[in-house]
């Protein structure tokens, strides 16, 4: 699993929010959300943007998580 899927999952768990909830406030649908979380679809660049407004301390992981998709 990806490392910022990780730690986005684990972000959910310390905020004790639901799939819905968590897909909310980083901006995208809860299918999405699902989908990313069990490695079904890559965040596109429009989430990765949203993941870091929301999540700054995760800029990192999603500069990481580019570069890993891009090569």
């Amino acid at each position: 699993m990806d490392k910022l899927v990780e730690a986005l999952i684990k972000k959910q768990e310390e905020l004790k929010l639901t799939e819905s909830a968590f897909s909310r406030r980083v901006g995208m649908s809860r299918p999405m959300w699902y989908m990313i979380k069990n490695g079904r679809r890559k965040p596109g660049l429009d989430i990765l943007k949203k993941i870091i407004a929301e999540f700054p301390e995760m800029q990192l992981l999603v500069y990481q998580s580019m570069s890993e998709t891009t090569g």
